[in-house]
């Protein structure tokens, strides 16, 4: 094929998304996207691939090399750091149909400001969200703060099914122990007390990071606990972290 008649390709890298603060929510087309500002009103989501070049100049551009770096530095630690009223919040995530007992990690890093949340992950943003639904239904976020919320609350979904499957595990070993005491019984018992340790390292620090968030007095449009159009997602957010 020609040069002149071959299509660029798609640019994957960078996404921007217009929410209204209504409940309106506009996915930018990549045209747009160089002449993106901070909204005067509502806010951006800007999520990036957190392994693209492009993404890190890009990032560098909008927040400095210091923030670029907090933002996209490989880490396996989940946490929130408050940086005068601006946040960073590390949180991993379940892969999609991972087993209890293998529990593989996508990494989500959201540098969080009054006007825009940026996020640094190799997940897909938009999916997670649900943000296609959102425009059909005019319910988006309609704060940075209500938007965290609700994105916590999509990571606390992708544990949710390895949560019941443990529990399925530990009721069938329970009937195995109950009817005969044998060694693989007692092995596989073994092998969920271990999935049960790594899946509190997973869960217990998420729980620590967001508490963390909520308590800070930051301008995000209200605070995790406060945020008045949020506080269904808010109040759903703070029962999990307080679930067994």
């Amino acid at each position: 094929m020609p040069a002149s008649s071959q299509r660029p390709p798609v640019k994957d890298w960078l996404t921007i998304v217009q929410f209204d603060g209504r409940g309106g929510v506009r996915q930018l087309e990549e045209a747009e996207e160089a002449d993106f500002v901070t909204l005067q009103r509502g806010f951006a989501l800007i999520s990036g691939n957190a392994r693209a070049p492009e993404f890190k100049v890009w990032l560098k551009k909008q927040v400095g090399d210091f923030v670029a770096d907090l933002i996209t530095l490989p880490t396996t630690r989940t946490r929130c750091t408050i940086l005068d009223d601006r946040a960073l919040v590390v949180l991993r995530v379940a892969r999609p149909g991972a087993e209890p007992e293998d529990v593989g990690r996508q990494l989500l890093s959201m540098w969080i400001e009054k006007g825009r949340v940026i996020i640094a992950s190799e997940l897909n943003i938009i999916e997670l969200l649900g943000i296609s639904a959102w425009q059909q239904t005019h319910h988006a976020p309609v704060s940075p703060a209500d938007l965290v919320a609700r994105l916590a609350l999509r990571a606390a979904d992708r544990i949710e099914p390895l949560i019941e499957r443990l529990g399925n595990s530990l009721d069938t070993v329970e009937e195995e122990l109950i009817v005969s005491r044998n060694h693989g019984s007692r092995n596989r018992l073994a092998q969920l007390r271990r999935t049960l340790i790594n899946m509190r390292r997973l869960i217990w620090p998420q729980r620590d990071a967001l508490t963390t968030l909520e308590i800070e007095d930051l301008s995000l449009g209200g605070g995790l606990a406060h945020g008045p159009p949020g506080r269904r997602d808010a109040d759903a957010l703070r029962a999990r972290r307080a679930g067994p």
